[in-house]
């Protein structure tokens, strides 16, 4: 491993601790155990740091395992399998990490927002065009608009200015914003099918 991968995974790990809120380029040098001059090789800046590390962690982590989602058996249980790796991936990740990433790291927010649109964007958009040749989606959805909103449905499960883990239960919030859209998109089988397995899981 190179030093400077090493850096990036002591950061991300460091980051989803702790935030990015109160960073300074002297106390990532110090809690990272880092030469000052190594630092300055490598990164601009704290910001530039960050983004690295948030490129990172998006590219070196597999969020959908195939062996998770090798237990769906048809597309409205492979998305809803989709959903549940993203909520577990940032169960553990500090509460104020994506809404301070937002706002004080724009470019690391940028590049998290841009591997949400070319990863996830045509995985959703295959599953539920396949999801209405089966007739488990309705065939008369717009796939582009509900694709969009299925991704602004993990952003809005990240926000934790609306949903701040010390006050809201995750899995009811998982279920408030996905399940019951999910039902609504599918035909009468499809939701059968959804509502079984959100019985027979703990999400």
């Amino acid at each position: 491993m190179d030093v400077r991968t090493e850096i990036l995974e002591k950061a991300i790990s460091w980051f989803h601790q702790n935030g990015v809120k109160d960073l300074t380029e002297s106390k990532i040098i110090d809690q990272l155990n880092l030469d000052g001059r190594i630092f300055t090789e490598h990164f601009r800046d704290k910001e530039d740091l960050v983004r690295q590390a948030v490129e990172y962690n998006l590219t070196a982590t597999d969020v959908f395992p195939a062996e998770v989602l090798a237990q769906a058996r048809n597309p409205v249980e492979e998305i809803i399998l989709m959903f549940k790796c993203c909520a577990d991936h940032v169960k553990d990740v500090h509460p104020g990490f994506f809404i301070q990433i937002q706002y004080l790291y724009p470019s690391a927010w940028n590049t998290y927002q841009r591997h949400l649109q070319i990863n996830y964007y045509y995985q959703f958009y295959d599953l539920l065009n396949e999801g209405i040749r089966q007739k488990l989606f309705r065939h008369d959805i717009n796939l582009e608009i509900v694709t969009k909103v299925l991704i602004e449905q993990l952003n809005v499960m990240h926000n934790t200015h609306l949903f701040p883990k010390h006050r809201y239960n995750m899995g009811e919030v998982f279920r408030s914003i996905f399940q019951y859209y999910l039902q609504g998109i599918c035909t009468e089988r499809g939701s059968q099918i959804a509502e079984a397995f959100f019985s027979n899981n703990t999400l």
